[in-house]
């Protein structure tokens, strides 16, 4: 599932529309199956990489020597897709793929991009995932590439601070 949650920052009048592609095992009760989150880097930085490159159930083709190859862009299944033991959402933060700011202005922009201001949003977008689809009882892994990692680093304080989320694991990937 491809989808867009609303997060509003401590200003009424700017919003970041955050972007995610939600990948859950059908058959699994949701509160026993584990749940990831995974950035990639930035900043600029969307979570194509780790969702087509990694992670994902399917994968970019690729050389024998990890080259990218010539178009058309082809892709296959991943043998080695995490989501044979945790369902993955990979997240766009604001200013990253298809994530925006609403309204999309250099001045709402600025309220979203920093370290602070991306942690804050990040856990939002996570407290409003996890609300709207009742995967509070879920276990809990956040998985970062790149600066993807300082952002995991800290959210895992700011979590469990500020929501009372506690993780399971957090990965990083550099």
């Amino acid at each position: 599932t491809a989808g867009i949650y609303s997060v509003p920052l401590k200003s009424p009048s700017a919003a970041g529309c955050v972007f995610y592609v939600d990948y859950v095992l059908k058959g699994t009760p949701d509160a026993n199956r584990p749940l990831t989150f995974a950035f990639n880097g930035g900043p600029g930085a969307a979570s194509v990489w780790l969702h087509m490159g990694g992670l994902g159930p399917k994968r970019v083709v690729i050389g024998e020597e990890g080259a990218v190859l010539p178009p058309p862009a082809r892709y296959e299944s991943n043998p080695y897709t995490w989501l044979e033991f945790t369902d993955l959402e990979f997240v766009d933060p604001v200013g990253t793929g298809f994530s925006r700011s609403e309204p999309d202005t250099a001045k709402t922009r600025k309220t979203f991009y920093g370290v602070k201001q991306d942690v804050e949003t990040m856990a939002e977008f996570i407290r409003i995932y996890l609300t709207e689809n009742q995967r509070w009882l879920s276990p809990l892994f956040l998985v970062g590439e790149s600066y993807g990692g300082t952002r995991v680093s800290a959210l895992t304080g700011y979590l469990q601070q500020t929501y009372g989320i506690d993780l399971n694991a957090a990965v990083l990937i550099s």
